[in-house]
C-alpha cells in the first residue's frame, strides 16, 4: 500500500491496513472512457468482469489482480487478446501491444454528494505529525498529495484510492478530529488561517514554478505531462497543466487550469481556488541537485523555477 495515501490508516495498526488490502472491490469497479475506448468493470466476491467497447464492438472480459493492477483477457471471434489496467486516481491506464490509453472515470449522473450535510465538519485540511490530509466538498481528497475519493455515512468515512480501501469511524469537535479504527485512533488538527501563514504571502515564493515528466514505452507509446503555477506577490496564483499521451493507434490530450489566492508559512502553502476549494500542501525549499536551481517541494513533488532565480540559502 502507498504509505503516502493511507498513512493515517496504517498508524492505527496492522489490522486496519489489512482491511485495505483485503477489500480491492472498489479499487477498479466503475466506468471509464476516452474518445476511443469505453470500459466497464464490475466485481463480485473478488472476481472481476466487464466489457470493453472499441470501434463499436462490445466485448466481455474477465480479469484478475496482478502487480497492483488488473490483467485482462477477452476473445474476439477466434482470437484471444490481453491487456493490463493500472489506476492513477480517477484515471485508469490501459496498456496492450505497446499502446497506452488513459481513460477518465465516468461519474454517475444520479450520484449524491457524499457529504449531504455540512454538519459533518470533515471538509478542510487536517494535520498530523505525518503530513496533511485534505477532504474536499465534492468527495475527493488527498493525503500528502496522493488522491483518494471518500464517502460519509453517519460517523463513518470510507476512503478509496488506487492503492486500496479503508473504512474508519471519525469524530469532529471544532478544529480537532479523531479517526478511529479497530486497534486505536489518530488525532488530527484542522489547518486554520493562522496555521497556514496568518493570511500573509511569502515574497520569496513569488514566481513561476514548473513540473515536467516524460515517459516512453518500449512499444512506441509515450506520455508527457507538465504543470506550472505562478505565485504573484499580491497573493494571487494561476495554475495550468497539460498531459499528452499517444501510441501506435492514436493519442489524447487533457488540460486543467485554476486560479485563486494563496498564503504560506515556512512549511506549508494554502491555495484558495476561485471554485471554493481550499487545499493545503506541505512546503520545502530545496535546490536542484544538478544545476542548483531553486525548487518548491509541495507534498514532496518538485516544482523548479521557470525563470532565473538565486538558489535558496
Amino acid at each position: 500500500m502507498n504509505s503516502r495515501t493511507f498513512f493515517l490508516a496504517c498508524l492505527l495498526a496492522v489490522s486496519v491496513c489489512t482491511i485495505a488490502s483485503a477489500q480491492p472491490a472498489t479499487t477498479f469497479a466503475g466506468e471509464y472512457k476516452n474518445e476511443q475506448v469505453q470500459l466497464k468493470i464490475q466485481v463480485s466476491n473478488g472476481e472481476y468482469t466487464g466489457t470493453i467497447v472499441v470501434q463499436g464492438n462490445t466485448l466481455p472480459f474477465t480479469a484478475r489482480e496482478s502487480g497492483g493492477g488488473l490483467a485482462v483477457k477477452f476473445r474476439h471471434k477466434e482470437n484471444e487478446f490481453a491487456f493490463a489496467i493500472q489506476r492513477e486516481g480517477n484515471v485508469v491506464v490501459l496498456t496492450t501491444d505497446g499502446a497506452t490509453y488513459r481513460l477518465a472515470r465516468v461519474e454517475s449522473k444520479g450520484a449524491v454528494n457524499p457529504l449531504a450535510s455540512k454538519e459533518q465538519g470533515l471538509i478542510g485540511s487536517w494535520r498530523t505529525p505525518q503530513g496533511v490530509m485534505q477532504f474536499n466538498a465534492d468527495g475527493t481528497g488527498s493525503a500528502n498529495g496522493s488522491p483518494f475519493r471518500y464517502q460519509v455515512e453517519g460517523s463513518t468515512v470510507s476512503m478509496n484510492s488506487a492503492d486500496g480501501f479503508v473504512k474508519l469511524n471519525f469524530r469532529v469537535d471544532g478544529n480537532a478530529m479523531t479517526l478511529i479504527g479497530p486497534a486505536g485512533q489518530v488525532n488530527l488538527s484542522r489547518v486554520t488561517e493562522s496555521a497556514s501563514g496568518g493570511g500573509k504571502s511569502q515574497p520569496d515564493l513569488a514566481g513561476k514554478w514548473c513540473y515536467v515528466s516524460n515517459v516512453y514505452a518500449t512499444g512506441g507509446g509515450a506520455r508527457a505531462s507538465n504543470s506550472c503555477f505562478t505565485l504573484n506577490a499580491d497573493g494571487r496564483y494561476e495554475y495550468y497543466g497539460e498531459t499528452d499521451s499517444y501510441g501506435p493507434n492514436g493519442g489524447a490530450t487533457s488540460q486543467s487550469s485554476d486560479r485563486g489566492t494563496w498564503t504560506a508559512s515556512e512549511n506549508s502553502i494554502t491555495a484558495r481556488s476561485a471554485s471554493g476549494r481550499v487545499t493545503t500542501y506541505t512546503l520545502e525549499r530545496k535546490n536542484h541537485p544538478k544545476n542548483n536551481d531553486p525548487m518548491l517541494l509541495l507534498d514532496g513533488k518538485a516544482f523548479v523555477t521557470f525563470y532565473q532565480k538565486a538558489p535558496w540559502r
